[in-house]
């Protein structure tokens, strides 16, 4: 609050405002704040009154902004003899976001007026009617006229002040006709409301400034709670009789009108009344809730606010030199703790408000005594779960002989076994199939839900793909085509594909309460094309053995033959292809001469998905393989254990994330980057009991983006 007097009036309301910020308001300050609630009363503020008349609404809900708005701009041409004129947005439907789409966009041939660029007329009709806040707060219809409120949504020109959030009048426009025949908005001119300087644009008036129309991919909220996707071409502005509480920080008000209705914290409130530079300006639209401010802080935020202030304190004692060396510290607790040492057992800090206060029972240092930052912490996963002392929950300790993949590393990895607490951005999660307890479904469940995190990543790639390489990799593709355009229910793009397994093989892949082989599965699905050939030949007599299999696409890992002899060194996949394929593996003697052998390898090609089973060899999973310049990246591994397949996926932005069907139903649940992972961490995973599930199988993805 910025006040611009200093009337009793204005310090009751500076006193409530200090208050409300720590939510300790008094009943003195409850009184104060009821004084300036509309009602009937003499004293009372009115909404009809010339100063609060056209006065933004700071509001809660953006629905209730855009309400506001509407009745707003009705009665405001009412109140200025004018009508208004309605302006149309443009619309199209977005294209997909495959690269090939983005740059093919073309408008499809109009057929007389039953679609704007492939929208239907009555949807079309339906998004226009559609209020801002479920467009994207771009509006499909402006209904303006001269001198009208309005606010920039875009930041499209900082130095002539047209930034978001910026207020200003309607002045003039520009319009012409739409592919409807609807009237559109090709420029409106307003005028800046008090802007940060004094605009002049040659032709035009100070502080006047011509908004064009811009484009924005929007999805649109329609009634049945479908969506659709649109790009929007309109004007960035939106009516300014209302605005959410969000948009009003940073402003000063000498007319501030608030609805508190469904403002739900302290925080909200303060936001909404300190935008107020003086009492006699506010007013309250109906009541508030007194608990709200008045119940005080939570322990956590009551500390932050203190530590502030004391921060503030030893910064100003500091800058006056009054500070004794013996105070000093490299984190914020340290330094803090190390003031209140020197300031003694019982210090009371002056100008500390009450409500940030130490309570009796409280010792002001003992919270100091873990610097900040350096907490112990762990990983949140179940219930009462305690990390050992000393120790980060989750985390094993690397293998002292490494990992080809992990021995650069410089920083300890989280390992995934649990989920991370964090309040950084989550990506969107992969589906999952919920497991079907009538007829099992884990392995179907596990290696699907893999498949269809690479296919939906880039379906004009995939779709090709799988249909070269199997009839049921081929009807995968083609069902989830079909869920994604709503014509297929998710569970039955999983039903039909085992429908058609069944049929073929009934002993490998039974219905009911009957176990199957994901190793099984994923030779079926993929196939066992060959795509490597070894053959030995003796270095005396120059006998060629027989050619056999060196690599397929979904392939077993044997490790006999590479370590035999050898010392028990830890392997991971990414040595065991670049032994397999370049044909370094330990030779052996020729069944004529008894000669040493070299073994010669054909490499034909590396697949754009390669599966490896790993239950004969527990290898550690490289989250990367690098071939003869090819890189593969892993995209998902399957768990044995305890009679149940569970799996990881990983997405195309390189999030993993965990999935049972049982558990988590047809939710993947993210864990973190695979950037992070520690590679020996990938190997199991815990199991809903005791015990640990077990990575039976591994999906590889071939890339184009190099070496990792």
């Amino acid at each position: 609050m910025r006040m611009r007097s200093a009337t009793e009036d204005d310090r009751a309301m500076a006193r409530a405002l200090a208050n409300m910020r720590y939510a300790a308001c008094t009943s003195d300050d409850l009184d104060f704040l009821r004084s300036r609630v509309v009602n009937s009363s003499p004293h009372a503020p009115k909404l009809n009154d010339v100063r609060f008349r056209d006065v933004s609404i700071i509001t809660a809900w953006n629905a209730e902004k855009d309400v506001f708005n509407e009745l707003g701009c009705q009665r405001f041409a009412h109140d200025t003899n004018q009508e208004l004129v309605s302006f149309y947005s443009c619309d199209v439907l977005a294209p997909a976001d495959s690269p090939s789409n983005k740059k093919k966009r073309r408008r499809p041939k109009k057929k007389g007026n039953k679609s704007t660029y492939g929208i239907p007329e009555r949807t079309q009709a339906s998004i226009w009617a559609a209020l801002p806040c479920f467009t994207g707060h771009v509006a499909g219809r402006l209904d303006l006229c001269k001198g009208m409120p309005v606010m920039i949504r875009s930041n499209i020109a900082t130095e002539l002040c047209m930034t978001k959030g910026q207020e200003a009048v309607v002045y003039d426009w520009v319009a012409s006709q739409g592919d409807q025949k609807q009237r559109i908005l090709d420029v409106l001119f307003v005028k800046l409301v008090n802007p940060p300087k004094t605009i002049k644009i040659d032709g035009l008036e100070e502080n006047v400034v011509p908004l064009s129309k811009q484009m924005e991919r929007v999805e649109c909220l329609l009634r049945n709670d479908s969506t659709i996707v649109v790009e929007r071409h309109q004007v960035p502005v939106l009516l300014n009789f209302a605005m959410t509480d969000y948009a009003a920080q940073g402003k000063t008000r000498p007319n501030n009108v608030v609805n508190l209705t469904h403002s739900k914290t302290h925080q909200a409130y303060y936001t909404a009344l300190s935008r107020s530079s003086s009492a006699e300006g506010t007013a309250i639209v109906s009541s508030f809730t007194p608990s709200k401010i008045t119940s005080g802080l939570d322990v956590q935020l009551k500390r932050e606010f203190r530590n502030l202030e004391l921060l503030n304190e030893i910064t100003r004692l500091r800058y006056e030199s009054v500070l004794p060396d013996e105070v000093l510290g490299d984190t914020r607790n340290s330094i803090i703790k190390s003031y209140l040492d020197w300031r003694g057992k019982g210090y009371e800090m002056p100008g500390l408000h009450s409500a940030l206060r130490w309570a009796e029972t409280e010792s002001a240092s003992d919270e100091f005594e873990v610097p900040f930052g350096r907490q112990k912490w762990q990983f949140a996963s179940k219930e009462g779960a305690v990390a050992e002392p000393g120790t980060v929950a989750g985390v094993k300790r690397r293998q002292s002989n490494g990992v080809a993949d992990g021995r650069s590393a410089k920083v300890s990895r989280p390992a995934i076994g649990e989920t991370v607490v964090t309040t950084a951005l989550r990506t969107p999660a992969p589906l999952g199939y919920e497991w079907d307890d009538q007829n099992w479904s884990c392995p179907y469940d596990s290696l699907f839900t893999i498949l269809r995190a690479v296919w939906v990543g880039d379906p004009a790639r995939w779709t090709p793909y799988f249909k070269s390489i199997s009839p049921v990799a081929t009807e995968l593709a083609s069902h989830w085509a079909a869920h994604l355009q709503g014509s297929m229910a998710w569970a039955e793009t999983r039903d039909a594909a085992r429908k058609s397994l069944h049929e073929q093989n009934p002993a490998a892949f039974p219905v009911g309460m009957k176990p199957a082989s994901v190793s099984e599965l994923a030779s079926a699905v993929l196939t066992r094309a060959p795509l490597a050939t070894r053959e030995r030949k003796c270095v005396s007599c120059g006998d060629m053995s027989h050619r056999t299999l060196a690599l397929s696409q979904c392939n077993t890992l044997y490790t006999t033959n590479l370590l035999r002899g050898r010392s028990r060194e830890m392997f991971n996949t990414s040595d065991w292809l670049t032994e397999i394929l370049k044909g370094t593996a330990r030779a052996v003697r020729c069944t004529k001469c008894k000669s040493q052998t070299s073994p010669v390898v054909h490499t034909h090609c590396i697949p754009d998905l390669l599966c490896l089973d790993r239950q004969s060899a527990p290898l550690v999973i490289s989250p990367h393989l690098t071939y003869d310049g090819c890189t593969m990246l892993l995209r998902g591994i399957v768990y044995w254990g305890e009679n149940h397949f569970t799996c990881r996926v990983v997405d195309a932005t390189g999030m993993v994330h965990r999935h049972d069907g049982i558990v988590d139903g047809d939710r993947c649940v993210q864990e973190t980057s695979l950037d992070r992972v520690d590679p020996i961490t990938l190997g199991s995973v815990p199991s809903s009991g005791t015990g640990e599930r077990q990575a039976v199988l591994l999906l590889y993805e071939k890339t184009n983006r190099g070496t990792l």
